[in-house]
């Protein structure tokens, strides 16, 4: 499939951008596994105490992709509205 110009630099950047994730993943992956572990065990918890920054910290791949659809479909007709089904999904307001 042929891009246009636009479309090859998009892609290059998102494919460094997940590059660049996918380096700091397994480190993710393995302490969620442990903290996950650690639940079993009741030696942790995640409840209405967990703390609020931590899952703003869950969200932010989410809400990323999200502005990245709100910009691309603000030129679509009719609009997909895929970033307010992102963040509606996230618990916020769209």
């Amino acid at each position: 499939m042929r891009y246009t110009p636009l479309q090859d630099k998009l892609l290059e950047k998102l494919k460094k951008f997940n590059e660049t994730m996918d380096t700091e993943w397994q480190g993710v992956v393995d302490v969620v596994n442990e903290y996950n572990a650690a639940m079993d065990k009741k030696e942790a918890h995640y409840d209405a105490s967990f703390p609020p920054e931590i899952e703003r910290e869950f969200d932010h791949g989410a809400n990323c992709t999200a502005w990245i659809y709100n910009r691309m479909e603000e030129h679509v007709k009719p609009k997909r509205n895929t970033s307010k089904k992102i963040r509606k999904a996230l618990g916020y307001n769209g």
